[in-house]
């Protein structure tokens, strides 16, 4: 694969991240996010906060299922 090759490939890859965010990642961020556009690494570090915000949405659903379950245990 030539260095063109790979420069379009991760053009592609970044431009599919890309289409992963929507309006409730811009609320989560607080702000805009246009510099996604021409930054790679703006691309990563707001890919980074998507994921530690769903991985807390994972422990936090974890948590209520574990009370319910103890609940209905009668734990």
């Amino acid at each position: 694969m030539g260095i063109d090759e790979e420069y379009e490939l991760i053009i592609q890859k970044l431009a599919d991240i890309r289409n992963l965010f929507d309006e409730s990642d811009m609320e989560a961020e607080g702000h805009g996010m246009e510099d996604m556009i021409a930054d790679p690494y703006a691309v990563a570090c707001y890919t980074e906060n998507k994921m530690k915000r769903l991985i807390d949405k994972v422990k936090e659903q974890q948590k209520e299922l574990t009370l319910w379950h103890d609940e209905f245990m009668g734990i």
